[in-house]
């Protein structure tokens, strides 16, 4: 069940309270975080020029033990009009961010580049368990050591962490304060889009392609995988069929900043649509309390588990308004 998320009888001066409740118990299901680093090692590796834009690699250090690969890409000499947007890539075990990065192999979601040719900075890093920080190990052995260095954490956790510290490295690795900061991604990058969104408010705008799968109705595809995305969630729903925290509440917290649900209605990978409808409904009436119901939209498609360019196109303009 789609449960309300603020009821009738409550108005505006009562979110705080509702917020910082549903808040707690999202933080909650990722488990307990590691105090941050000091450091983070941050180091620039290389940089390149391809088709007018200036594409700086790096990589830095999230949580000890772990080096997470990205790159920065700047929009052309004179037409950068302000703004930076962080690109998450999805599972694509191979190409990590760089995903976001590569319009010949993956034509539908090159954000990064093409946000940068229309003048904004964009960011991509691989998601934890991704990418050249694997080295010469697999997916399997690297998510299994993670849980052993960091049993009472999870992967939704350090990939918010990684995300978050790469909001603090944005601005000195562009070499310029970027002012607004948005955040795109499609499939699992549109699923962590959203977490982000939600627990940091430095994001001022959220679009999230194929990313919102409620727990309520995805439950026959978490607790198969263990150790999963979050153990303490999985946990929850198996013990109790009740879910610590659902979409609907993930949303709402992203009020009054703005946030674009890209969903298809024939995506394999999450063949409910209605549920996510529900929850776009029910966080709807959030934005409305906040005075804000320009601010959360949904865009629905029947081109799967993608976005092709008019999609894109569209999700662009929105996102370019708001930063």
């Amino acid at each position: 069940m789609i449960r309300d998320v603020i009821l009738p009888d409550q108005s505006r001066d009562d979110w705080p309270e509702i917020r910082a409740r549903i808040q707690k118990r999202v933080l909650q299901s990722m488990g307990d975080f590691p105090e941050p680093q000091e450091s983070l090692d941050f180091e620039v590796l290389a940089e390149q020029s391809r088709d007018g834009l200036l594409i700086r690699e790096f990589r830095f250090s999230p949580v000890p033990g772990v080096t997470t690969y990205g790159s920065l890409v700047k929009p052309p000499s004179g037409r950068a009009t302000g703004g930076g947007v962080l690109c998450m890539h999805g599972t694509d075990p191979r190409l990590a961010h760089r995903n976001v990065l590569s319009p010949d192999e993956r034509p539908n979601r090159p954000y990064a580049i093409e946000l940068a040719h229309r003048g904004v900075t964009t960011m991509a890093v691989d998601q934890f368990g991704f990418g050249e920080g694997n080295g010469d190990h697999t997916q399997q052995e690297v998510v299994a050591s993670f849980y052993r260095q960091y049993p009472n954490w999870s992967l939704d956790g350090v990939r918010l962490r990684v995300h978050q510290q790469a909001i603090d490295l944005f601005s000195q690795c562009a070499g310029a304060d970027l002012g607004r900061i948005g955040c795109i991604g499609n499939s699992l990058g549109g699923r962590t889009a959203v977490y982000l969104a939600a627990l940091d408010e430095r994001i001022s705008a959220c679009v999230a392609g194929a990313g919102v799968s409620p727990n309520i109705t995805n439950v026959f595809r978490n607790p198969p995988q263990p150790p999963g995305l979050s153990p303490r969630l999985d946990e929850g729903i198996r013990k109790t069929g009740v879910p610590l925290f659902e979409y609907q509440e993930m949303l709402s917290l992203i009020a009054p900043r703005g946030v674009l649900l890209l969903e298809p209605w024939n995506d394999r990978y999450n063949p409910l649509v209605e549920p996510v409808l529900r929850c776009f409904e029910k966080a709807r009436f959030v934005f409305q309390r906040c005075d804000a119901p320009e601010q959360i939209q949904i865009l629905c498609h029947g081109d799967g588990h993608d976005t092709i360019p008019i999609v894109r196109q569209y999700a662009y303009d929105w996102l370019l308004q708001r930063l």
